[in-house]
């Protein structure tokens, strides 16, 4: 599922990345960090008030997503263009809506296995992570539009290898996210370097999912033509 070298490539890339795309990077990064900032600030301020802090908590939570899926979108263009060269024009003509779509039924599929219990709930979860990569990356996808069945389908026989990488991945972004706070940081700059390194390691991070992706995805078609070959043999 995936390799060593994997790992040396997923870092090339993310350069290549941020190389490619600095401006929208570095803005992603200051917005991101600044609503963390604001809304923590936030928080405190109401913690004591009647309304409590769950406004704050809100809007973080909002601002979160809305940032993710700009990471998203900037990660599927620079995917794609490993391909193709692509204007931001064709991009979001071309891959706004089935992002849209398709992380919505992801999110129901999740929500759905959540109710029978949390565990099966983080198992897909983790197992739909590839949705974004199955849009900009794999070239069935426009004759079978199912992200959602392709992840499963891609998934099957290693969900658990799958889930124990996706739940080691969030715990160290966790550890960037939460360390200024559990060494008691105050330090502005302090605070933005360790903002930074969960920054870089997120990008990190999604390269690498999208290397495992490549690795699934290959395996998948090596076993279709196996099967394909044993037919035409009978």
């Amino acid at each position: 599922m995936i390799k060593a070298q994997d790992f040396n490539r997923a870092g090339l890339l993310t350069v290549q990345w941020i190389r490619e795309l600095p401006i929208l990077l570095g803005v992603l990064f200051l917005l991101n960090f600044a609503s963390g900032q604001y809304f923590e600030y936030l928080g405190q301020e109401l913690n004591s008030s009647e309304l409590g802090p769950w406004p704050a908590q809100i809007g973080e939570f909002l601002a979160g997503l809305i940032l993710g899926f700009a990471l998203l979108m900037i990660g599927g263009f620079f995917l794609v263009g490993l391909r193709r060269k692509m204007t931001w024009g064709e991009f979001f003509k071309r891959f706004t809506a089935p992002l849209t779509a398709e992380s919505l039924r992801a999110i129901t599929q999740i929500l759905l296995w959540s109710l029978v219990f949390v565990i099966p709930g983080v198992i897909m979860y983790c197992r739909l992570n590839f949705v974004p990569f199955v849009i900009f990356c794999d070239p069935d996808y426009e004759q079978h539009p199912d992200a959602v069945g392709r992840c499963k389908q891609l998934t099957k026989k290693c969900w658990f290898r799958v889930t124990l990488l996706i739940l080691v991945f969030s715990i160290f972004d966790a550890v960037f996210e939460l360390a200024p706070n559990l060494l008691r940081v105050e330090n502005l700059f302090a605070r933005g370097f360790f903002s930074l390194c969960s920054f870089v390691f997120s990008l990190f991070a999604f390269v690498l999912l999208y290397m495992i992706f490549e690795n699934l995805r290959k395996v998948q078609e090596a076993h279709s033509s196996e099967r394909t070959n044993i037919q035409e043999q009978k």
